[in-house]
Parts: C-alpha cells; structure tokens; sequence
C-alpha cells in the first residue's frame, strides 16, 4: 500500500487529527511517520483500523487518493449507464473509440463487445421505437456470455455486466442466469452499493419475464423491487416498481387500475427528464396492451 500514506497523511491533517489519535494502538509513531512518506505497506487489517479512525470508508479513501476522480472500472460503469439511460449513442461511441486503442485483454473485448451492441440497439430503437425484434450481433453476445459463464462466482461488477446487457441474451438465458442471481440477492441487500445494481438488474429482466409470462417470478421480481425501493433514494425505482405492477395488473384482468399505474408512471419519469426511459416503457406498454 506504498504511496497510500500520503493520501491518509493528507486526510488526517484537513481534519485536523494528530498521528497520536489516528494510530495510537495500530502502529509506532516512527512507522507512522514512514507510512505518511510513503515509505511502508501496511496489511489491509491495519489500514482498515485507520480509515476507521478517520471516520473514511474504503471507497471514498480510493476516491480522494485518485484525485476525487473514480477509479477506471467505476468511472466506466458510470459513464456507460448514464449515457445508456440517456440513449446518448455518441458519448457510447467515443467510448468505443478510445477502447480500440488499449491493450486486447479480456475485460476490453467484453466492454468493447457490450459498447457495439447498446449502440446498435439504439440504432434500431430509433428506427422502430421498440426492441422487441431486435437481435444483437452474435458474436459480441458471445464474448459477453462466455466471459459469464466462465466465472464461477459472481460478483457486483458481473452483475453489472449482465444486468447492462440482459436484453441481449435469449430469454432462456437471461431466465436461467436470472434465477441464479436471485439467491445471491439477501445476502447484498444490506450493502448500499448492491441496492441499484440489484434494482437495475430487476428493471431489465421484468420485460422478458412478461413475455414468456412467468408470472411467479415477475411476482418474486416485484416484491423484491418493492423492497429495494423503500428509500428516497431509491425513488427512481420506486416509479420502475410501479410501473411494472400496472403491468401485472393489466394482465391479469384488472385493466383500469393497471393502465393508471402506467400512466402515472410514464408521466412521472417525464417529468424528471428521464424521457428515453420512458419512450421505452411506452412502447413496452404497447405491446402488453395489445
């Protein structure tokens, strides 16, 4: 963790706490003061001592010792999702673009592989105003899929990366790898990090799960979308949860306070400039409706 004492020195001394309170028990003062110079590793045990001192958790330390810039993984999921939700095909391309230029490992062909294939989703949207024929390139899925099942146990940026791209596996996959998914969901519903990447996850499979009209799990997948977005800030969510419960509504019979939920739904994420969202929710309600 050599170099990582500058950025705790650097904390320490803007909070205005002296070596003896943040390190009193966890290390010498002559090894603290070599640790601020950058001149030792510490074990992560300790480190996490210290963060804990400083009232920092490890994510924001990360955040300040990269010059409150997120690191490349973070920055990249944050820079795709907004610009998916937005349906911004350009920024998706000039993504693209700067991926060719890195080095072939296997996490750039995956992302280079997911980046083709959003912006030729959204190439067709704009043709047909909805996704419901269409069918991604074959051999990026591929690329996506084999990187999956290749890893025995997911974590959050797995779940990232098939929630992201959901759609564009066959509806038998995106079910399978759903359901698996499923039986992680209590164990990260604590952990504030995994609440959106679980809720997103949600939103993108209730569209096949209608299709094939698996109704036990939509009910499963609402009721856990319903939990998930208690918070405020979950509302975002909320709207999503509601949304597809005027779905489930409007198919099993109950037409009127289905197509109200709906509504309500579309115009609210109007309302909050989340307008592309909403013009693909509308055109899922068509289908439904009819």
């Amino acid at each position: 963790m050599k170099n990582y004492g500058l950025t705790i020195r650097k904390i320490r001394l803007n909070k205005g706490y002296s070596q003896k309170e943040v390190y009193t028990d966890i290390i010498t003062k002559s090894y603290a003061i070599e640790f601020e110079q950058g001149k030792h590793d510490i074990s992560l045990f300790l480190f996490m001592q210290i963060l804990d001192r400083l009232m920092v958790d490890i994510d924001e330390f990360f955040y300040i010792h990269n010059e409150y810039h997120l690191a490349e993984e973070n920055d990249y999921i944050n820079k795709f999702s907004h610009a998916a939700n937005r349906h911004d095909s350009k920024t998706l391309e000039n993504m693209y673009q700067s991926l060719l230029q890195a080095a072939p490992t296997t996490l750039t062909l995956v992302r280079q592989a997911e980046l083709r294939l959003r912006i030729q989703s959204f190439n067709y949207f704009e043709t047909y105003k909805n996704f419901e024929n269409w069918h991604g390139n074959a051999e990026d899925i591929q690329i996506i899929s084999h990187y999956l099942m290749n890893v025995q146990s997911w974590t959050l940026q797995e779940i990232v990366l098939f929630s992201n791209n959901a759609d564009m596996f066959n509806q038998e996959q995106q079910i399978f790898f759903f359901k698996q998914l499923l039986k992680s969901l209590p164990n990260y519903q604590a952990y504030d990090r995994a609440i959106p990447v679980y809720a997103s996850l949600l939103a993108n499979i209730l569209p096949t799960l209608f299709r094939k009209q698996e109704w036990d799990e939509i009910s499963q997948a609402l009721d856990w979308l319903e939990h998930l977005s208690r918070e405020y800030t979950s509302s975002f969510f909320r709207v999503v949860f509601i949304y597809y419960s005027g779905l489930l509504a409007i198919c099993q019979g109950d037409y009127k306070a289905g197509e109200k939920k709906v509504l309500w739904a579309l115009n609210t994420l109007k309302i909050i400039d989340q307008t592309d969202i909403a013009a693909e929710f509308e055109a899922f309600f068509v289908t439904i409706k009819d």
